[in-house]
């Protein structure tokens, strides 16, 4: 006969703690958002520019973007990780 599968108890203090940190990475992806969401902006409204450090911009910019989506990227993981919806062991 198979057992049922426990899951482990969380002290008030740890679940607190849990809550906590979810609540911090959530700020975080939103302010990572927002800031992609700006720096994406920026890229569109430079492409509109025709002065010759146009396309200097365009590739910081475009580094920038990919910089920040990862970042938004590994916190989406953490939350995962944090509010238990991606398991690693």
């Amino acid at each position: 006969m198979v057992e049922p599968r426990q899951t482990p108890y969380l002290f008030l203090g740890q679940l607190r703690k849990t809550r906590d940190m979810a609540s911090a990475l959530t700020i975080g992806l939103y302010i990572g958002i927002a800031a992609l969401v700006v720096i994406l902006a920026m890229g569109m409204i430079n492409l509109t520019r025709t002065d010759e450090g146009q396309r200097s911009r365009s590739n910081q910019l475009m580094r920038m973007r990919v910089m920040v989506q990862a970042a938004v990227i590994g916190i989406l993981v953490l939350l995962g990780i944090v509010l238990g919806s991606i398991k690693l062991f």
